[in-house]
């Protein structure tokens, strides 16, 4: 059964996270005053599109990519999705 992706924004890049990536950088910092008023960033240096990132998910799950269907999605369908897409 091929895997149905809705390809909403497809030239939006992502900065992907690792949640324990932010979770040692927020305690680290929470008590820290040199911490204080400072921004970080612990993202990962990579951009990637939806696709690009769906693309490289399968590779490393193994999942054929000829399974994996982006499905365009109108204007009017996008409003009644939510969040992220």
């Amino acid at each position: 059964n091929p895997i149905l992706i809705p390809d909403t924004i497809p030239q939006t890049l992502y900065q992907h996270v690792y949640v324990e990536d932010v979770a040692d950088a927020f305690f680290k910092s929470v008590n820290n005053p040199i911490a204080f008023n400072q921004t970080f960033n612990v993202s990962g240096n990579e951009l990637l599109t939806a696709k690009e990132y769906i693309l490289k998910l399968s590779y490393m799950l193994n999942i054929n990519q000829s399974n994996i269907k982006l499905i365009p999605i109108s204007q009017d369908k996008k409003k009644t999705l939510s969040w992220p897409f």
